[in-house]
């Protein structure tokens, strides 16, 4: 092996070590506002709908079966 080799694999261990943290912690940081944005859309759609004893979230009234 060279040493050439051996020193890439060494630095390569040692930059995956160090930044794997720094990148999962951004990747929750960003599902995180992703979910936050999406709830607070669906919280704005929920409220522009005209209420309804019938069906509160989306309006339409529910037929009897027989």
């Amino acid at each position: 092996m060279n040493h050439d080799v051996a020193w890439h694999a060494v630095t390569a261990a040692a930059l995956l070590r160090v930044f794997v943290p720094d990148v999962r912690i951004c990747l929750r940081r960003l599902a995180g506002a992703g979910v936050r944005i999406g709830a607070a859309e669906l919280r704005e759609q929920s409220r522009s709908l005209p209420p309804n004893p019938q069906n509160p979230v989306t309006g339409e009234y529910q037929q009897e079966v027989r």
